[in-house]
């Protein structure tokens, strides 16, 4: 069996950190189908052989999983939840026990951040100049310029690294002369305050000396704990060197950074190999703790460098290097400009890979009053750099069913390779797009690639056309029930609402809504076909058709976790995404509900004439464009509305009448806050309209701080308000 012989040969290579050819082989459409055969087959026509496939398969994706945990950016590209979920089970019930014992390494483990302000991301640009309505460069000075009526800014600029986000805690010797790092943390879940154990990473490091910092001196900080933010990268001559460690050939700096974290972490690896592995690794300093640039008497933007771990530094362009620019508006973006374009041009040149440019502010008095808001330093952007673009040949297009009875496509095309990540297809929904760019097969086309977002497929005069190609062209009729599609909103659209196709969108939409694992393609297919064609008939399958439809294959599991999704307390919000009205998912009805409220809202779509909440939507930020399709499209499905939230179990919501809206900035949580706002029945926003504005100390001199001052609006810190009401 070639496949058995394949998964094997990857498995061998799994210490080698193959990832290309084990995310294509675990990805490919052979083993999918062979999963989805082992999946549905009875138990006593799986063959030895085929378990050991499936075996291997686990494994490969287990691998993949475990070396995603530790990427930043883009993550390799999986099997699906619900595919790998049904065989994993199916594998268990055969064979009683995984086909594993997690090689989860234990530093995995999750730990707080012992400094927060290092963890988090960036508000980002991709413009330079201000030439739309999108975040750039210039908007951000300008802005900063005429909030603090200033006419010049100090900055720095460095590059915006791609690789493993860690915040490394330092204790500081009572002799002042060097600094001990005691653990290190992935970034993790920000909001959770929480990160990854990567202490093993840091091992061979022992102490950072600070005699070679002249200008360095303590001021308090003896035996006291302060936090580098790092980003963990590998440089070209860092892989050559873990290749030579490992015997491994790693294709891209991405996979090689993954391999050697995931090496450095496992607990089977010997501290020798694991010094060695880690001396291929270099740590980037992109940003220190608060108390450390309260203490030192020196320039924060200064200490950066010299805090740095690296592999090495190169000639030309040192791994880091610090850009500090002075002036105005127009010189700060000369500088800047000439920077990016001479990073953006040899980008693909560096030893070392990175994705933009990151820009502090210096200026200490406007840093401290700007501060931080959502995870995010305000005096701080990243500038991403434009996509990277790739040539290949389209093969074919794929149309698949969605909501409404809309048809969606993508265009197929000979595989390539961005940053390690396999991609053979891209979407172009819109008609008139598809027909613009006039595809046949083997037809030149371009790809482009900018950084987490990656399938935007045109072409240019530099693509070769291939004549003899077949044209590539959406379905004139449904592959399912044979109807002529219409064209509808620049879309083809399936008007059957008989038709298996249609049927399968809503059931998709609802496996999707509910989260049930055990309802993969074929399922909904079958379900489809047994006339299953709106959510109240699905919420009302009986064992006997779910029996039909699985064939008696993990029934009694499937019937489980069905009874047990629908009886679950279900979101308003949820209900409305059930309706299946474009555009309004979860997250859009939540935004509505908040607004609006939820007894409010249902009287709105119960008055048939939609006027009332169509005025009511428009007010909602982001809303407002789709307002008028909402109100309609929730007016014309309220009787649908009405029966699901009558057939499930809907969370009820408590809409209390606040006496006050209290808006916070700087601060998430405070306990003795939340008590104060419960006993007064005050409500506690982030963001809207509001009564009264606390904040933290470093907001005072804020945005929102000062646009309050202008509309009259009481200000208080933290502090002084609990002092004030408690």
């Amino acid at each position: 069996m070639k496949i058995l012989n394949k998964s094997e040969e990857l498995l061998k290579e799994v210490k080698n950190n193959n990832l290309i050819n084990i995310i294509s082989f675990i990805n490919s459409d052979k083993i999918i189908r062979f999963i989805n055969n082992f999946i549905y087959k009875p138990d006593d026509d799986i063959t030895d052989e085929s378990m050991n496939v499936i075996e291997n398969t686990i494994k490969l994706c287990k691998h993949i999983y475990e070396v995603n945990e530790y990427m930043t950016t883009i993550k390799y590209k999986l099997p699906p939840d619900d595919i790998y979920d049904l065989m994993l089970e199916k594998y268990k019930s055969i064979k009683g026990c995984e086909p594993f014992q997690s090689s989860v390494p234990s530093g995995m483990r999750a730990i707080k951040h012992e400094f927060p302000e290092l963890v988090g991301t960036l508000d980002k640009a991709y413009d330079i100049y201000d030439i739309s309505s999108k975040m750039s460069v210039e908007k951000f000075f300008r802005k900063i310029l005429k909030n603090f009526g200033r006419k010049t800014l100090s900055i720095m600029v460095i590059p915006k690294f791609d690789g493993t986000s860690v915040s490394v805690s330092f204790e500081c010797s009572s002799s002042a002369t060097c600094m001990h790092p005691t653990s290190a943390t992935s970034r993790g879940d920000f909001e959770e305050n929480k990160g990854v154990d990567m202490t093993p990473i840091i091992s061979n490091i022992r102490k950072l000396d600070v005699k070679r910092f002249d200008t360095l001196k303590y001021n308090g900080l003896y035996n006291n704990k302060i936090g580098v933010q790092y980003e963990a990268i590998i440089t070209e001559s860092g892989k050559k060197k873990l290749s030579e460690i490992t015997k491994t050939n790693y294709s891209t700096r991405r996979a090689a950074i993954a391999a050697a974290i995931k090496r450095s972490l496992n607990e089977n690896t010997s501290n020798d190999e694991r010094a060695e592995i880690n001396s291929c690794i270099s740590l980037v300093p992109i940003g220190v703790s608060d108390n450390f640039i309260e203490k030192m008497e020196i320039n924060w933007y200064e200490l950066m460098p010299k805090v740095g771990i690296f592999f090495e530094m190169y000639n030309n362009y040192p791994i880091f290097n610090a850009y500090v620019f002075k002036g105005n508006i127009d010189e700060l973006l000369k500088d800047f400009q000439e920077l990016a374009a001479e990073y953006s041009e040899k980008r693909k040149e560096l030893p070392y890979s990175i994705d933009g440019l990151v820009i502090s502010i210096i200026d200490e008095d406007i840093r401290k009053e700007l501060g931080r808001s959502n995870n995010k330093n305000k005096w701080q952007i990243a500038y991403k750099f434009g996509a990277l673009i790739q040539k290949t040949k389209a093969t074919g297009i794929i149309s698949s069913h969605g909501k409404q009875g809309y048809i969606g496509h993508n265009i197929t095309f000979e595989p390539i390779e961005f940053n390690g990540v396999r991609y053979d297809k891209a979407p172009v929904n819109n008609l008139s797009r598809l027909y613009n760019l006039d595809l046949r097969i083997g037809d030149e086309i371009i790809i482009s690639y900018n950084a987490d977002v990656m399938g935007y497929l045109y072409k240019d005069t530099t693509c070769k056309p291939n004549s003899k190609g077949n044209q590539i062209l959406p379905p004139a009729k449904c592959d399912f029930c044979g109807e002529e599609l219409i064209i509808h909103k620049d879309m083809l659209k399936c008007t059957n609402e008989d038709c298996i196709g249609h049927s399968i969108g809503i059931i998709s939409e609802m496996v999707r809504i509910l989260d049930i694992d055990f309802f993969g393609d074929e399922t909904v297919e079958a379900l489809a076909k047994e006339g299953i064609n709106n959510p109240i008939k699905f919420l009302n399958i009986n064992k006997e058709t779910l029996s039909k439809v699985l064939k008696g294959k993990n029934l009694d599991k499937a019937w489980k976790e069905f009874q047990q999704k629908i009886a679950a307390e279900i979101d308003y919000s949820k209900v409305i995404d059930m309706l299946r009205i474009p555009s309004l998912r979860t997250k859009t009805a939540k935004k509505i509900i908040k607004h609006i409220g939820i007894n409010k809202l249902i009287d709105l779509m119960n008055d048939y004439s939609h006027e009332k909440l169509e005025q009511s939507l428009r007010v909602i930020p982001g809303i407002d464009k789709n307002a008028i399709v909402f109100a309609h499209e929730l007016n014309y499905k309220y009787p649908e509305f009405y029966e699901l939230i009558h057939t499930l179990n809907v969370k009820s919501i408590d809409e209390k009448n606040y006496d006050k809206v209290i808006l916070i900035s700087g601060f998430r949580k405070n306990e003795k806050f939340e008590e104060i706002c419960s006993r007064l029945n005050y409500e506690i926003i982030d963001n809207g309209k509001y009564d009264i504005l606390v904040v933290t100390p470093d907001k005072l001199y804020g945005s929102k701080a000062l646009k309050a001052r202008k509309s009259g609006k009481p200000i208080y810190t933290l502090a002084q308000f609990i002092e004030k009401f408690n």
